[in-house]
């Protein structure tokens, strides 16, 4: 039986603590370093903020920009957001999901035409950005907490797409995902597909699997198969062979890919 999943705030009492002081992070700040998987990294934990702290200017300028309505007839990489989505793909600072932490429960989260992202949405494309970067379990699980809590569809989705960027690195237990594997939505349907790729335990692919035994359409099809190239073992190619007698060409294709990504995979395995 699997153990309960600590949260963030349980597992960083476990954290060893430098003696430094963190610097230029706001009043009440201290430097930690975090056992993170794949080696020790630093950690800038807020404790017992001022009431007038405030985020960092870069970060709330970042928001801002990726929140900013698009222009009729302007090409995607000429628009402001676009832009600004980019520089938020290369941050990797931990302390800035401190902040981020603090600034979603108050967060703007109207949805306009012509406006990419809310402020709440943008928050969590930073959040899982960094995330990715790190290479971290610990973020992983909780991009998952905060998938649990958030209510809003499309900040959901924006969630779903980070877990799915997750590097593989370790046992994360994606169980909270499966609901969502039967949402009526279909962008979240596929988002949660694609999510539970992120983890290393055997009940990710098992997923997968009685998801291909339903009617669940071609597209969501194709993305179980995606799923499998990357999770998938010598148990689940018997079910992604149905797809290769499918009329639709598409998923006769894709379910080939897959089936050669697996069995590369295993030769790999096999060779070490």
């Amino acid at each position: 039986m699997d153990r309960p999943r600590e949260s963030l705030d349980e597992k960083l009492k476990h954290c060893r603590t430098s003696a430094s002081t963190g610097q230029g992070y706001g009043s009440g700040s201290r430097k930690m370093t975090t056992r993170f998987t794949g080696g020790w990294l630093p950690v800038m934990l807020f404790v017992g903020h001022q009431k007038d702290y405030k985020m960092d200017k870069h970060i709330e300028q970042l928001i801002e920009k990726m929140t900013t309505p698009n222009q009729p007839n302007v090409d995607p990489e000429n628009q402001v957001s676009w832009s600004a989505c980019a520089i938020a793909e290369k941050l990797n600072d931990l302390y800035i999901i401190d902040d981020l932490l603090e600034y979603l429960p108050n967060a703007p989260n109207i949805e306009q035409e012509w406006v990419p992202y809310t402020h709440k949405s943008a928050a969590y494309y930073i959040i899982g950005k960094i995330s990715k970067n790190n290479r971290s379990m610990l973020l992983a699980e909780k991009l998952l907490d905060l998938l649990l809590r958030e209510p809003n569809v499309s900040c959901k989705f924006i969630l779903l797409e980070a877990i799915a960027e997750m590097p593989r690195i370790g046992p994360i237990d994606v169980s909270s995902i499966f609901p969502l594997l039967r949402s009526d939505n279909y962008l979240i349907q596929r988002a949660s597909i694609y999510a539970v790729s992120c983890s290393t335990k055997p009940m990710a692919e098992s997923a997968i699997i009685n998801l291909l035994e339903e009617p669940v359409g071609n597209e969501n099809y194709i993305s179980c198969y995606g799923t499998l190239s990357r999770i998938g073992t010598e148990r689940a190619i018997p079910y992604i062979e149905k797809g290769l007698n499918s009329s639709v060409r598409h998923q006769r294709v894709c379910a080939q890919l897959s089936i050669d990504s697996i069995n590369r995979r295993l030769f790999a395995q096999q060779k070490h």
